[in-house]
């Protein structure tokens, strides 16, 4: 099973991070709520509608690789914006995706 996951949301909770993800694996989709640190380890994974969440070793697998992937593009996005300030420029939303480009 190939899980593809989406960000819907991520909010500041207690020491770590409250993520709200999509879910999809061929026809099912479900909305997994999953706690990290704020460097990206996964704590804890779950869904109310899925039932093997708990014990889906490749659902969890996922997630933890989103977050991770997630939390390193920001990190090189403040990156990008910290060489752009240096060098005199101040970053407007359009330049996104000329650093994608």
């Amino acid at each position: 099973m190939t899980w593809r996951i989406r960000t819907r949301a991520v909010r500041d909770h207690g020491h770590g991070l409250r993520w709200t993800l999509y879910a999809a694996c061929d026809d099912y989709t479900t909305i997994v709520v999953a706690d990290s640190t704020f460097d990206g380890v996964l704590l804890d994974v779950q869904s109310d509608d899925y039932a093997g969440t708990t014990g889906d070793a490749a659902l969890d697998f996922e997630v933890g690789e989103h977050i991770a992937d997630f939390l390193a593009l920001r990190s090189a996005l403040q990156s990008l914006d910290e060489i752009d300030r240096r060098r005199g420029r101040v970053q407007v939303p359009a330049d996104r995706s000329r650093w994608a480009a």
